[in-house]
């Protein structure tokens, strides 16, 4: 016999076979009509609705009811029903699997499948597989039933959490006026419900509102950001198809050509594609495809949402159009590469008989009729409503055809599924996702007529292709396997969108002259990939130049246009070019570093960005010595070192070592010391100019018996001490900084006229700091005060910020004399610890001024000196004073949050604004407030208290006092207690008729005047009752 060549085929694996499942689950044929199958998405299960009662026990309604059957064990369940299990009263269908098959969507007139449905229409509900609970779901956000008589076609959103559905109801959103149906989502979880609004094309902007036509057969996307429905709104009797994004509310027409000319038929039933990249549905309109002129013929059409290009579908394999019978449901294969639908045509493929189910592959254009049983022969009857399983491997229908399967005699519509075997797989799509390989397999199938060839495959590439193909055969199962692969390096110079196709055509060889050949295409798009920085994480470079530091050495193969840019704890001290070289901004001094640490080592990261994605690195650029002078270089101390003068130098100070100055004076210059000894000057003058001095905590400089000048020295970590009178000071003008620096006990800082000394960390005092006039010391950083000593603020001098707000606490220890503290832009925050003290004991006021927060939990007191605040003080569980004739002004108030306020006799304390005393107030002097309130008490005790606005404070008056209830004072509460007869009340605030009245049950007396001014004083027993005293208004009590 002549040899067979092999044949590449569509599918395979199939005997295609076909089972009716529509029956129950003894295998009983329905008694009654079975439509609109579903698959569930694992496709071990399908949804129907039937006519029949003989499906399960106790059906007895004659209605139609939603079944869901188990495809692997046969069984068939009623799922129609309530909570408990009562079957439905009326017609229930249109069902459909959530995207996690556990839970089923129908519509149903049924009123007692949930409480409360007394609408007498069709609602949608959701039944719970697994646990029998039914909720409807077609109802407003606040659960008011539905007023229209239709709501159907569910479908849940890919992410299941949404169910969309059309209905002709007004009331489930307001503004709801048109009386037609329209397409609404319901969310699951807030119960919240949208109505997708009219076209671009009724006059509107497509972000909601009524109709002026009625829509249907809503689809989500993959994704669940839109909705593609079909809708006669904008377009008079002719149904239109349009698209609806619900994040931006933007309808689009889909139903038009590549062109843009409006269909001229209607279009109905549109489905996304797998990918959300086409729309399937069919129309009437012969306008959209070029050559087909079969108007009022129903066709498939496929648009791409991204061209705009319209391809039709329900044609021969030749490109015939079908001629005289409609094609309606399309209906996406999982992988995207066919559709399925139903058509009357006769000229699709021969042999047409009546409605039969079609698959058309969209990349060769084959088609093939599915509707036959087993053995390939049609369907006697018509066949419709197809859907394909999950795995693409199976095709759900149904049929009035008596002959798919045996035995089907009960000459009505039943349930059918179709065995397709797996589809061979002759394209794919990749996208770059960065890893080292990307890799996909699929499987292509064949037949030979002569069963007992051995067949080989060979596969071919063509000349660009990316990637490599490889491929196995097995004979037996009449399969080729191929798999692909393609490197990182390969596909990474693809822009982002950008595609490729890779193509390879396999040879099957039967080894006796056949031979057939298959292409597999394999598409790829790329994505943008992150710039790579190929320079090292270090880099040197010697002071003084002016060079390039260090090179960002960066490549990206999709993206030429690169920009740079610098970050981190260094960074404000470089440049970087647009070609990524690093510079700085002053050429680095090795003996005076800049980075942050102070080691000449300066830490930068370096970012690579080409317009979407950023690649980093950490560099460290260390600057190296170069030995400008003769007098630089390195010297380390071990033991006892001497010398006269150091410039230019780095120093090291070992544990052991002193390094101290062997004439009348020393000097040391310009240098980089780090001092874990001692630097000590004995019995002369020590220079230190422009020094940088780091210590840890054995490191300490040392005046012993002579003086130590600084002239812009920069000290970090280091203790100062001072022996044998010796003394240590700045140079007027200098500029020198103190950071983490300790004043050993006895030792004296005076900071000369005109000079800054910067101070940030810890400062440990146990000794004496003193500010000369024109003096500043500026915060650079926050600042903890502790130890016990003194810094001390003479005329003249400033406490400021470097302009950030720093905070200044004192921890421990005293600041005191005259000066000012904090101002404006340089305010700072005060925090008085509980060993701290601020005292005002200068010759001229201690000013405290606006923008400053001061908080005391140690002491504030003015003695013989005027201190005055700015800004409002909290004082805490502490103490403020004024003694010995001093004063204190609170400008914009005080409150005494439980501590004590004590004015001692000949001093005055003044409060601008609301004193709220939660403490106490000891007034054994003048006190004078615009406003006094609070919990607390103020004794008054052989003293004045002035009020001169609202009183809500208990006052006591404890001796010979004068209470001055000034002109605009009121008394809103609190009480005012006499304990002591023979003070005086100065009412100012009073006319000159007083009505006085005394209680001698509670001993409260009541002061009024004609304007209903008021003061309650409670009277001591025994006091007397008041006599007027002087003028009309003062008492005597």
């Amino acid at each position: 016999m002549p040899n067979s060549a092999p044949v590449f085929t569509a599918d395979g694996g199939s005997d295609g076979s076909v089972t009716r499942v529509s029956t129950s689950t003894t295998g009983a044929q329905a008694d009654g009509q079975s439509h609109q199958p579903v698959f569930s998405p694992d496709g071990t299960k399908v949804a129907f609705e039937s006519y029949a009662d003989n499906l399960v026990p106790g059906d007895t309604n004659g209605l139609p009811d939603v079944f869901v059957k188990d495809l692997t064990t046969g069984a068939i369940t009623l799922v129609s029903t309530s909570a408990s299990g009562v079957q439905g009263d009326s017609l229930s269908y249109q069902p459909v699997f959530s995207p996690d098959g556990t839970k089923l969507a129908f519509s149903s007139a049924s009123d007692n499948l949930v409480p409360g449905d007394t609408n007498q229409g069709y609602d949608i509900f959701v039944k719970d597989l697994t646990t029998g609970a039914i909720t409807r779901v077609s109802t407003s956000i606040s659960g008011a039933q539905a007023d229209g008589f239709q709501s159907t076609n569910p479908i849940f959103s890919p992410d299941g959490t949404k169910v969309a559905f059309y209905s002709d109801a007004d009331n489930l959103v307001s503004g709801d006026t048109d009386h037609v149906r329209d397409i609404f989502v319901k969310d699951l979880t807030t119960g919240a419900i949208t109505l997708v609004g009219a076209s671009p094309y009724n006059g509107g902007d497509g972000s909601g509102g009524d109709q002026n036509g009625f829509t249907f057969a809503p689809s989500f996307s993959p994704d669940g950001t839109k909705i593609v429905f079909g809708s006669t709104t904008g377009g008079g009797a002719i149904s239109n198809i349009y698209m609806k994004d619900l994040a931006t509310g933007v309808t689009t027409l889909v139903s038009d050509s590549a062109s843009g000319v409006h269909g001229n038929g209607g279009s109905y039933d549109p489905v996304f594609s797998p990918d959300g990249t086409k729309v399937a549905f069919y129309t009437f309109a012969d306008n959209l495809v070029p050559g087909s002129s079969n108007i009022g013929i129903g066709n498939i059409v496929v648009k791409d949402l991204t061209t705009g290009v319209i391809t039709l579908v329900s044609a021969s394999a030749d490109g015939t159009p079908q001629d005289n019978g409609e094609a309606q449901k399309p209906v996406f294969s999982p992988d995207g590469t066919k559709i399925a639908f139903y058509s009357f045509a006769d000229n699709l493929v021969p042999g047409a008989n009546g409605f039969d189910i079609y698959v058309k592959d969209l990349t060769t254009g084959a088609v093939t009729v599915v509707s036959t049983n087993a053995s390939g022969t049609r369907a006697n009857g018509n066949s419709q409503l197809p859907g394909f399983s999950a795995d693409g491997t199976k095709l759900v229908f149904e049929s009035s055809a008596s002959n798919l399967v045996p035995g089907d005699s009960n000459g009505t519509s039943d349930i059918f599924v179709k065995d397709l075997g797996q589809l061979s797989v002759t394209e794919a799509k990749l996208t770059d996702n960065g890893a080292a390989h990307v890799s996909t397999s699929g499987a292509v199938f064949f037949t030979d007529a002569d069963k007992t060839d051995t067949h080989t495959i060979s596969v071919a590439s063509q000349s660009g292709d990316l990637g490599t193909l490889t491929a196995t055969i097995d004979d037996a199962d009449g399969k080729v396997t191929w798999s692909y692969d393609v490197s990182h390096a390969n596909i990474a110079p693809l822009a982002a969108g950008q595609t490729h196709t890779d193509t390879f055509t396999l040879t099957l060889d039967d080894g006796h002259g056949g031979s057939a050949t298959q292409n597999i295409t394999v598409t790829l798009t790329g994505i943008d990939d992150a710039p790579v920085i190929g320079s090292g994480p270090t880099a040197s470079f010697a002071e003084n130049g002016t060079g390039v530091a260090y090179h960002v050495a960066a490549t990206d193969v999709d993206s030429p246009a690169l920009t740079y840019s610098l970050s981190g704890t260094d960074a404000a001290l470089f440049d970087v070019s647009a070609k990524g070289d690093v510079t700085f901004k002053s050429a680095p001094d090795f003996e005076a570093p800049k980075d942050a640490n102070h080691d000449n080592v300066y830490d930068v990261t370096v970012a690579v960005s080409d317009g979407e994605k950023i690649t980093t690195k950490n560099v460290a650029i260390t600057v190296t010595d170069v030995n400008d002078t003769a007098s630089g270089g390195v010297l380390i101390v071990t033991g006892s070192t001497g010398f006269t003068s150091i410039d230019r130098a780095t120093i090291s100070i070992g544990v052991t070592g002193n390094l101290h100055e062997t004439g009348s004076t020393g000097v040391v210059s310009n240098s980089l010391i780090s001092d874990l000894g001692s630097l000590n000057e004995t019995q002369a003058t020590l220079a230190l100019a422009n020094d940088m001095i780091f210590g840890g905590s054995l490191g300490v400089i040392v005046a012993n018996g002579g003086a130590i000048t600084f002239d812009n020295v920069h000290l970090d970590g280091i203790s100062l001490d001072a022996t044998s009178g010796g003394l240590i000071g700045s140079v007027a003008g200098s500029t020198n900084t103190f950071n983490n620096v300790t004043l050993n006990a006895g030792t004296v800082f005076d900071d000369s006229a005109g000079s800054v000394l910067n101070v940030s960390g810890l400062l440990n005092n146990g000794g004496k700091i003193e500010l000369f006039n024109a003096t500043k010391t500026v915060l650079t950083g926050d600042v903890v005060v502790i130890g016990n000593g003194e810094i001390k603020l003479d005329p003249g001098s400033l406490v400021l910020n470097s302009g950030a707000h720093h905070t200044l606490d004192l921890e421990g220890g005293t600041i005191d004399g005259a000066g000012t503290i904090g101002s404006g832009d340089h305010s700072l925050t005060l925090n008085i610890g509980f060993a701290g003290t601020l005292d005002a004991n200068g010759s001229q006021p201690l000013e405290v001024n606006t923008g400053n927060s001061v908080t005391n939990n140690g002491l504030i007191e003015a003695t013989h000196a005027s201190l005055n605040f700015d800004d409002a003080v909290f004082n805490g569980f502490a103490t403020i004073a004024a003694d010995q004739g001093g004063a204190i002004d609170f400008r914009n108030g005080l409150t005494n949050g439980g501590g004590l306020v004590d004015v001692r006799a000949g001093s005055e304390v003044d409060v601008s604004g609301n004193l709220v005393n939660n403490g106490t107030v000891l007034d054994g002097g003048v006190l004078k407030v615009d406003h006094l309130s609070g919990t607390g008490t103020v004794y008054v005790n052989n003293a004045t208290l002035a009020v001169t606005g609202n009183l809500s404070n208990n006052v006591v008056l404890a001796g010979t006092d004068s209470f001055v209830f000034g002109p605009g004072a009121k008394q809103t509460s609190g009480v005012i207690a006499n304990y002591m007869p023979g003070s005086t009340l100065v009412l100012d605030g009073f006319d000159t008729k007083v009505n006085v009245a005394f209680d001698s049950q509670t001993d409260i007396l009541t002061l009024t005047d004609a304007d209903h001014h008021a003061m309650t004083l409670h009277l001591a027993p025994g006091s007397l009752v008041p006599q007027v005293h002087g003028a009309a208004s003062d008492f005597l009590v």
